[in-house]
């Protein structure tokens, strides 16, 4: 995506329209990771034409379901388990037990892991089977795994991945020591070099004082393209912890117009059609502005 972005040619071969997987990993545990990788889902499935998946495959810290206020008769993905243990899990059958939250037509939602103690006996070979079945069952696909790098889930989850996503914050500890430990020294372990991966920034502040870390610093220091920022907003955390993460996605929320910057990127780089309320939207602000709308 750095060569697309920056107008170089790249590999035209990664611009094919279905199937993709875009994966998201902290640098860091609960610094925010759930939170960007789905509100860039939910604004590619409200925005575009495209069937739109987004896979938990955090292991052992899922908490998506609390965010949506959706604790009861909830699918999660360890009742897929006999599935992927015999390899003849379906499109069809991912696609049915997913969640279509009516907030964001178009997205189908598989809920984490909730048997925490049962993690590690996911394997490579299972995650990988799941995650060739969501390629088939939608065009683009949002995987958000767990920062520890001692599952499947994540080290297979960026193995298959088309776009490799790695979120940090402002704090040193995240985005330099983590930052090391995980991706460049275990992630090259499986053979990912630190320059596969996007930056994505969160828990940004806007005004940062002078003896805090700026997102200047941060890119200087894993030497990543940052493909987009989420700021430090105060009613995220009591927001989600009522089931409320919809809200925060609202176009009148400022965090909406955030992730919907990182979200037109991906559907502007694997050429993802607009719904035509949104193409209209566009035109409109830029005749009005008379400058490119926000992408």
């Amino acid at each position: 995506m750095r060569a697309w972005v920056d107008g170089s040619n790249g590999d035209q071969s990664n611009q094919a329209l279905s199937g993709k997987l875009i994966t998201f990993v902290g640098s860091t545990p609960n610094i925010g990771t759930t939170l960007a990788s789905f509100g860039v889902a939910c604004t590619l499935a409200m925005e575009t034409s495209k069937k739109i998946g987004y896979l938990c495959l955090n292991l052992k810290s899922s908490k998506l379901h609390r965010y949506l206020g959706r604790e009861d008769h909830l699918f999660t993905l360890d009742g897929l388990r006999a599935e992927l243990k015999a390899q003849s899990l379906t499109p069809e059958r991912l696609l049915h037990v997913c969640d279509k939250p009516k907030e964001a037509h178009g997205l189908h939602v598989l809920y984490g892991n909730m048997l925490r103690e049962q993690a590690e006996f996911f394997t490579p070979s299972e995650i990988i089977h799941l995650l060739r079945v969501a390629r088939g069952a939608f065009d683009i696909c949002i995987i958000e795994v767990n920062a520890y790098w001692d599952n499947a889930a994540t080290v297979s989850g960026l193995l298959e991945a088309d776009s490799k996503i790695v979120v940090t914050t402002g704090d040193i500890a995240h985005f330099q020591e983590d930052f090391s430990r995980w991706i460049r020294q275990v992630g090259s372990v499986f053979g990912l070099q630190p320059d596969a991966f996007e930056l994505m920034a969160v828990q940004t502040d806007r005004h940062a004082k002078q003896s805090e870390f700026t997102i200047k610093d941060i890119r200087k220091e894993t030497q990543l393209h940052l493909i987009g920022h989420v700021s430090r907003h105060g009613d995220a955390l009591a927001r989600c912890n009522q089931g409320k993460l919809m809200e925060l996605l609202s176009v009148t929320h400022p965090m909406h117009h955030e992730v919907k910057a990182v979200a037109r990127k991906f559907a502007d780089f694997y050429k993802l059609p607009m719904k035509p309320s949104v193409r209209q939207e566009t035109w409109f602000q830029k005749l009005i502005a008379g400058k490119r709308a926000v992408s």
